[in-house]
């Protein structure tokens, strides 16, 4: 009996190895890639070697996703986030009931979370080696460098991060910044405009449309992305872009055309609009 179970055992091996499927069916899936440029990987457990992501994949809990130069991903994360990984990071996505962790070992990401999806309780955490993150509907950056010490940067844009570092909770607001290094007491204070400029960079990306008909649940997923995050696109819009000084219907901003694409969330164009005096957007700081 026992030289049969063994038998079965090594037929089974094999077959697991040949058909990842098998493997996956039995991982819970943690959201879908909305859009993808590059070379993105995720290391999975039920898999020898890690496997490359192509737009619409499945991401599942406790992937390990890589972006290599010049890649970029942008995942919708059950519906309630939507998270943008700049090249060169490396992060991976778990979930206890209640709350869904994002555990960011280097590089740097983009998160908005959209406050009506999550439930009474439901929290999102961003973990770095020497800080965590928590909201539940917010837009903020968080960048992970690792010379010559390990150093956590958080960005507010929309919403209270709360960021525990050092053995203290501090609360982000929108607009400003918080630098933990080691386990240093951390530094904040107002974004500037270099800050600002240096948290939104490597995060662009060109939009992907949709293959409608194909995959309708993928398709839906993705398309959700968009509509499901407008508020707070509107949000860091009205951070991201000062009109100081632009009488009423100037469209231009030393020559260039104001039309812009915000880079953190699901791409939307956004046009100028007359508001409180000037037209927005007009100047990135």
């Amino acid at each position: 009996m026992l030289r049969i179970r063994r038998r079965a055992l090594g037929l089974l091996v094999p077959l697991a190895l040949c058909c990842p499927t098998l493997g996956q069916a039995q991982e819970s899936r943690a959201g879908v890639v909305t859009t993808l440029e590059g070379r993105v990987t995720a290391a999975r457990v039920a898999l020898p070697q890690p496997v490359a992501l192509k737009f619409k994949d499945d991401v599942f809990l406790n992937d390990r996703i890589v972006t290599a130069d010049r890649s970029i991903v942008r995942l919708l994360l059950g519906g309630k986030a939507v998270v943008t990984v700049r090249e060169r990071s490396a992060l991976t996505i778990t979930e206890i009931p209640g709350r869904s962790t994002i555990d960011l070992d280097s590089g740097k990401i983009a998160v908005a979370v959209a406050r009506e999806k999550m439930k009474p309780g439901d929290t999102i955490e961003v973990k770095t080696p020497n800080a965590v993150a928590a909201v539940r509907g917010t837009v903020f950056v968080v960048e992970v460098t690792r010379a010559p010490s390990v150093t956590s940067t958080f960005y507010g844009f929309t919403g209270e991060v709360f960021v525990t570092a050092a053995n203290q909770t501090f609360r982000l607001l929108p607009g400003a910044f918080l630098s933990a290094t080691a386990s240093e007491p951390p530094t904040q204070g107002p974004m500037t405009a270099d800050l600002r400029a240096r948290a939104l960079a490597g995060l662009q990306t060109k939009a992907q449309q949709v293959n409608a008909g194909q995959e309708p649940a993928k398709d839906e997923a993705v398309g959700s992305a968009r509509a499901s995050f407008i508020d707070a696109l509107s949000a860091v819009e009205a951070d991201a872009h000062r009109c100081v000084g632009f009488p009423t219907g100037s469209t231009t901003c030393d020559g260039a055309p104001t039309r812009v694409v915000v880079p953190l969330l699901p791409f939307k164009t956004i046009e100028p609009r007359v508001t409180g005096g000037c037209t927005l957007p007009v100047c990135i700081d």
